[in-house]
């Protein structure tokens, strides 16, 4: 992110208008790391995150957003509410320094682009009439992999005027500087946690795992277990069932069999829709054998450690050692 915003330096092209598209799982930090950016730069910014609301509800509070900001000229926003993503990006472009660097974030851009198809267009449209002749940098956030990754990819509108910028969950070394834990504890760390911030953040430093599952599991509102309930409650509508389909694949029901015997209530239709939807949004993966014959013999798995702690708690095993181990 630095190294972008160095090349907004308008003394270095008459096209200094920079943007990045930053990707990463949700509750991974993505949104953490770019308000303390924002913080250590100083600069001025506007800062908004979408609700998933409709479309005349995600302009009203962009617009409250801008003119509650510190971009230098907010005042020439107006007080009309605007009517269309185009309406509210040319005047946000309007109110951007010149002469200076400054800020722009669009948080859970995937949630805007689902309620408004055509606002790739007008990024597009927009970034190279006004945002790349400005001394801006654009932040794009979202946690929905496949869109964002679509977002930069060929025949879309978008494409090539953006830079990816993946945000990794912790890595086991992470772990062993943030925790204080020898190698090998810090795996075992890595694999409860999945290397989500929010949940080492509340591991004891220096406590085993099994300091921390047993007083974590006991904790109905612990971020070991509301984390996972939060990304699939954020990901998919209920009347997927994509919840139910996810809990039978992470308590070890791996073929499309054996998941369809242990969601007896899920319709077979909605049933391959719901696994589509977990394949689509990288929640699971799917194995086949390498053969010389084709072969439909498929066996799925929950891609992320954590999520698959957490499916098989939530089926409602018991937190102590031996089913753990188990």
């Amino acid at each position: 992110m630095r190294r972008a915003l160095d090349k907004t330096d308008p003394r270095r092209s008459d096209r200094p208008g920079r943007a990045l598209l930053i990707r990463g799982r949700r509750r991974v930090g993505k949104s953490r790391l770019v308000e303390e950016f924002i913080r250590q730069t100083r600069l001025p910014h506007l800062y908004y995150t979408a609700t998933g609301q409709s479309l005349g509800k995600e302009l009203r509070i962009f617009a409250d957003d801008l003119r509650s900001s510190n971009l230098s000229d907010v005042s020439g926003f107006g007080d009309e509410q605007p009517g269309t993503w185009h309406d509210a990006l040319s005047r946000l472009a309007y109110v951007l320094p010149e002469d200076s660097p400054s800020i722009v974030v669009l948080d859970e851009l995937p949630y805007l682009i689902k309620a408004d198809p055509s606002l790739e267009g007008v990024l597009q449209k927009l970034f190279d009439r006004e945002f790349s002749r400005r001394p801006v940098l654009l932040l794009l956030i979202g946690s929905d992999l496949s869109m964002m990754e679509a977002i930069n990819t060929y025949e879309r509108p978008f494409y090539q005027r953006a830079a990816d910028f993946v945000v990794d969950p912790l890595t086991p070394y992470d772990m062993v500087q943030a925790l204080d834990l020898p190698a090998e504890e810090a795996f075992d760390a890595h694999l409860v946690s999945g290397g989500l911030p929010m949940i080492c953040e509340e591991w004891p430093r220096g406590g085993s795992l099994w300091t921390y599952l047993e007083q974590a599991l006991h904790d109905s509102l612990s971020a070991l277990i509301v984390s996972g309930e939060r990304a699939l409650a954020a990901e998919f509508p209920p009347q997927a069932h994509a919840d139910q389909v996810f809990r039978a694949i992470g308590s070890g029901q791996r073929t499309h069999s054996n998941i369809a015997a242990a969601t007896p209530d899920v319709p077979r239709a909605t049933m391959n829709r719901a696994l589509q939807l977990l394949l689509e949004k990288r929640m699971i993966a799917v194995d086949r054998p390498l053969s010389t014959r084709p072969t439909r013999e498929s066996r799925y798995r929950v891609v992320d450690s954590h999520l698959r702690l957490w499916s098989v708690r939530s089926s409602g095993w018991r937190a102590d050692r031996s089913t753990i181990t188990t």
